[in-house]
């Protein structure tokens, strides 16, 4: 009897034609002892994705199942459905892998040692693992703890989709059933589904780097957001905020210091990144949750009271002295 896929790998691409190909092969390089599918959904590529993306096919009909957009989805904000539905096809599916056509996977037994640890542990919702960030000023390291260890909800809510590697995410695909309007809503994935593992069972850190993420690299989605305008930049930050707001509620305001610091997490990271405007920001995205203030620690409210009186070249500073990436 043919056995039926038991994880779907989801990956998006778009003008990927220098990455897609080192990504589709990590997939398929996958030494596992289940069967797997990957949907792969290429966005009306103006360059030769597709055509790597249909080379793939060729060769790994089982594996490769992609969906080719004649129409960019992503702006139409009709991404998330249409590859949730096309998940919802495979009724086999247990499990669901997340990797983005910039990204790649280094290690051939990741998608084995995360089901082995799922299937054995039905206590977890999701695990991950530790990640190498490839940088244009080299690689540069994401290691949260140097053993593997469980994540407390606390940072998986304050610390925003930057404190887990999304290239390295397994998740149990019911985790998704009945998802919150919210979530839906929010311009970014990573940082909701993250939560709602959080909520519905334990989270597990494999300490060994199985995955490559590139960091504000060629068509990353890092480097895509450098080239909107600072109102529409806001719009996106502040569907992150109204996301949290309203999982504070879904979970019965049970969390709602770590909801509201999270708030504030997410303001101080933005206003760093435009140190410049950082007034501007600060007013625009308080408008939604005035209330989080309170729940900033002592060094945030410092860095609120340098951008309240205008004092911004320290953040300015600050920046220039740390650096590019920080992800903790």
């Amino acid at each position: 009897m043919e056995q039926k896929p038991l994880v779907v790998i989801k990956c998006l691409a778009y003008n990927h034609e220098k990455t897609i190909r080192q990504c589709l092969e990590g997939f398929v390089k996958q030494e596992t002892d289940f069967p797997f599918v990957v949907i792969i959904n290429d966005d009306a590529s103006s360059d030769h994705t597709a055509d790597i993306i249909k080379e793939f096919e060729k060769n790994y009909p089982d594996i490769i199942k992609p969906i080719y957009q004649t129409e960019n989805q992503y702006s139409k904000k009709t991404l998330g459905k249409i590859m949730q539905d096309k998940v919802d096809s495979f009724p086999s599916i247990k499990y669901v892998a997340i990797c983005e056509g910039d990204d790649y996977w280094i290690s051939k037994d990741k998608l084995q040692k995360q089901v082995e640890f799922l299937e054995t542990h039905s206590e977890y919702s999701m695990c991950c693992t530790n990640c190498v960030v490839i940088t244009s000023y080299g690689e540069e390291d994401w290691s949260i703890s140097q053993t593997d260890i469980d994540l407390p909800l606390e940072n998986l809510i304050k610390k925003g989709g930057l404190y887990i590697p999304t290239a390295s995410v397994i998740y149990r695909k019911e985790v998704k059933e009945n998802y919150p309007e919210c979530c839906k809503q929010c311009s970014v994935g990573d940082h909701p589904l993250q939560i709602m593992c959080g909520l519905k069972g334990k989270v597990r850190y494999f300490s060994e780097k199985m995955v490559a993420y590139r960091y504000a690299m060629g068509n990353s989605w890092s480097a895509s957001r450098k080239n909107l305008d600072i109102d529409t930049l806001i719009r996106s930050w502040n569907t992150s905020i109204i996301m949290l707001e309203g999982l504070d509620a879904y979970s019965d305001y049970q969390y709602s210091s770590f909801f509201k610091a999270g708030e504030i997490s997410i303001i101080l990271r933005n206003v760093s990144i435009y140190p410049e405007k950082a007034k501007y920001i600060l007013d625009q995205m308080l408008k939604l949750c005035p209330d989080s203030i309170k729940y900033a620690n002592k060094k945030e409210k410092l860095k609120l009271f340098f951008i309240q009186h205008h004092m911004s070249f320290i953040l300015i500073l600050n920046k220039k002295i740390k650096g590019l990436y920080i992800h903790k």
